[in-house]
């Protein structure tokens, strides 16, 4: 799976783009533009924001009790009321300050043309879909997502694979401590997801809303082990930083084409 930026304009086929664009006066072209100019300054708040003391807890917590995703699978809610309240208060939390955020839309501005005012409504827009994206990231079994990640962390032994086993079995059903060495880790694992080794069938699917609700068990985020803050916090570097990478973003670009 890519970045936030393939996701949202992969997003009912670049219908998420499609809409900000029409709310606005954009053509879809002008719209991505305008989205892949604003969302580095978000990710990079994240990122940031996910290294400081309770900053890990409180994205874990919000994708666990948020309904950002809707804005992914439905995109027509991204141009409600509701997501640019929720949006700003996003961006709050990540930028720290509406002169951050002007400074966002400013910098935007100049390297698109569009105008600065266009921009400020469409940031918090950019910051719900992020969200968004961010909550189906880790709450699928897609690779690339947080279950995958974690479950191939947990498979490469080392000082936090005991914990991220014993937690990761639970959370996919198996519900024991995982074995010690690497292949039985693996497979412990495996055999949590398809129900201790049965063929794997639909109704034996652990709903990974799921995995976080299982991480957490109930609970804030910050009371998670310090291991597996550790390891889900450099996961999600790692997720957030893929955006506007070398050849990742000329990929994006070539299917942006294809889709507006």
């Amino acid at each position: 799976m890519g970045g936030l930026l393939e996701m949202i304009l992969k997003s009912q086929n670049g219908g998420l783009v499609k809409q900000i664009g029409k709310q606005h006066g954009l053509e879809p072209s002008q719209a991505f533009d305008a989205i892949r100019n604003l969302l580095p300054s978000i990710t990079k708040g994240m990122n940031q924001n996910i290294q400081k003391d309770g900053g890990l807890g409180g994205l874990l917590d919000a994708l666990n009790k948020g309904t950002h995703q809707k804005y992914i699978d439905d995109p027509t809610q991204i141009t409600s009321p509701q997501a640019t309240e929720e949006g700003n208060s996003i961006l709050g939390h990540i930028l720290g300050s509406k002169d951050r955020s002007r400074e966002v839309c400013r910098h935007a501005a100049e390297k698109t043309g569009i105008d600065f005012d266009i921009l400020k409504k469409i940031l918090p827009q950019v910051a719900g879909a992020s969200m968004g994206g961010m909550s189906k990231r880790v709450n699928t079994r897609e690779a690339g997502g947080l279950l995958d990640a974690l479950t191939k962390a947990a498979s490469q032994g080392g000082q936090d694979s005991d914990v991220l086993g014993s937690i990761l079995g639970q959370v996919m059903g198996g519900g024991q401590a995982a074995p010690q060495k690497r292949g039985g880790l693996l497979g412990g694992l495996l055999g949590g997801l398809f129900g201790g080794g049965r063929k794997p069938q639909a109704q034996q699917a652990p709903d990974l809303g799921g995995l976080l609700g299982g991480l957490l068990g109930g609970k804030s985020a910050q009371q998670l082990p310090p291991q597996v803050q550790n390891q889900t916090r450099s996961i999600l570097s790692k997720m957030l930083d893929q955006d506007g990478d070398g050849n990742s973003l000329d990929d994006i670009m070539n299917m942006a084409k294809k889709f507006l």
